[in-house]
């Protein structure tokens, strides 16, 4: 029997979006449904940094509807990284969703010491994240304004790494070992890839 072929999904998008709207849910859906479609005899991945909003919401909606693998990218370490959340529910669900996850992969720190208080050098850290997507993914789920980034590593930094495969230096630090890792391949420049963008 031959190997399925594996579809690798990442997400990008806001924090601050309504993850109960229902229309926004259904889009969502809809976009993985037409994935599915197209790829009926392949497993999915979906690859996400884990954040609140966009980044949960995609990975839960990709489980579901495509019973996809999830891989984890955490842009600190996990205690560091519960310092971003809002409240304890929300710590809950980060854990729930890590539990769940097939793969766990930790950023690789950037700068000694500057990414564990709110810097330019954290910043980077979350870039790397998205630095990591852009590269690994066949799809790109954008859940975003269609604005310009707000700052470094921003969802339209990581539309634009995704489209044109050019990734600033800093940001490729140790990337094949960890894809390595995670078991994971960097997606051939002149594979097929798609952005799926859902405007918020």
């Amino acid at each position: 029997m031959a190997k399925k072929q594996i579809i690798t999904l990442g997400v990008t998008g806001h924090r601050n979006i309504d993850v109960k709207d229902k229309t926004l849910i259904n889009r969502i859906k809809e976009e993985l449904r037409s994935i599915r479609e197209r790829h009926k005899e392949s497993e999915f991945l979906i690859i996400t940094g884990l954040a609140e909003g966009a980044d949960r919401l995609v990975a839960k909606l990709a489980q579901k509807e495509l019973n996809a693998k999830l891989i984890a990218v955490l842009a600190v370490p996990e205690e560091s990284f519960k310092m971003d959340f809002a409240d304890e529910k929300s710590r809950r669900e980060f854990k729930t969703l890590l539990n769940k996850s097939e793969t766990i992969i930790t950023a690789p720190l950037l700068s000694k010491r500057a990414w564990q208080s709110y810097t330019p050098s954290r910043n980077n850290q979350y870039a790397w994240i998205g630095a990591f997507i852009a590269i690994h993914s066949n799809y790109l789920l954008a859940i975003w304004d269609g604005k310009p980034a707000r700052g470094r590593g921003g969802t339209a930094e990581v539309v634009r790494w995704f489209k044109s495969g050019r990734i600033p230096k800093l940001l490729l630090t140790d990337m094949k070992v960890f894809a390595k890792a995670a078991k994971v391949k960097s997606r051939n420049k002149q594979a097929k890839h798609e952005l799926v963008h859902v405007k918020v």
